[in-house]
């Protein structure tokens, strides 16, 4: 939802489908080697701390040099002795089979140099950013990133995709639940942002009045009571309610998601928010 090109000295360091255990390293990391740094913005929804997101915890590899001990903790806890345990298919096609079953080859093998001796294994997509680890000073032009926001201009309202993504973010065999690891993280984040005299800014982004309906009422239960907790606690964290804002369908890439014009406009609204 938010265009760097639009909203003045800003960078998009967010990746998609990312979950705040990950984004809790990166936060730590970037404001450390970069004091220019005044505010860090954090897209903050409901789902976010929906306990569904455990089972992304072990995909957070390529920041593994970041973790600390805690975070490192965690994620040999969530492997159970077993890191990075893929589950593929179902496979269309011979090609795809072997693929996954390669990959699935390969990461088996050097699990025990990524993971037990911290050596990460896709040196090939981000050997700049390795090398500014060990330098202890990654800075953000060298930081990996994949903008997490749709650059397509298409509109998908159809309710068999809005049940998808409900069932995909707030649901576990039909249960509903806090992760206690995506809070930790974002109450953890707060505490690094104070600590460095940084801002930071939790928004709420649009969501479809069709998306919003479905969602359990105990993630909005459980999203107000940790934000007034949140907010007393750390003086330096803002928040902004966009949810409800009304946009037109076609400025949905889906429910929860705005697509490249819904950004265009957003940023354009929200774009001197954080000069104060």
């Amino acid at each position: 939802s938010f265009d760097p090109e639009i909203i003045e000295n800003s960078f998009n360091a967010s990746v998609d489908s990312e979950i705040y255990f990950t984004t809790l390293s990166k936060v730590k990391a970037l404001i450390k080697s970069n004091p220019q740094i005044k505010s860090v913005v954090l897209s903050h929804g409901y789902h976010n701390l929906s306990f569904a997101y455990n089972k992304d915890i072990l995909y957070s590899d390529k920041y593994y040099s970041l973790f600390d001990q805690w975070g490192k903790e965690i994620i040999h806890s969530a492997a159970n002795g077993q890191l990075l345990e893929y589950k593929y298919g179902p496979f269309n096609s011979f090609y795809t089979e072997w693929l996954a079953c390669l990959e699935h080859f390969v990461n088996s093998n050097f699990i025990k140099l990524k993971y037990d001796l911290g050596v990460p294994v896709n040196l090939d997509v981000y050997l700049n950013f390795y090398v500014s680890i060990l330098r202890n000073n990654p800075k953000l032009n060298e930081f990996p990133h994949f903008p997490g926001n749709y650059r397509s201009d298409k509109s998908n309202l159809e309710e068999s995709l809005t049940n998808k993504l409900i069932n995909l973010h707030y649901y576990i065999e039909g249960e509903v639940g806090s992760s206690g690891i995506m809070i930790e993280s974002l109450y953890r984040m707060a505490e690094t942002c104070q600590e460095s005299n940084v801002k930071f800014f939790l928004l709420n982004t649009p969501i479809h009045p069709s998306f919003k309906e479905k969602i359990p009422d105990f993630y909005f239960n459980l999203y107000d009571s940790l934000l007034v907790d949140l907010q007393n606690e750390f003086k330096n964290t803002h928040y902004y309610d966009f949810s409800t804002i009304e946009y037109p369908d076609s400025l949905f890439g889906d429910g929860d998601h705005l697509n490249s014009i819904g950004m265009e406009r957003f940023s354009n609204e929200i774009r001197y928010l954080f000069d104060n």
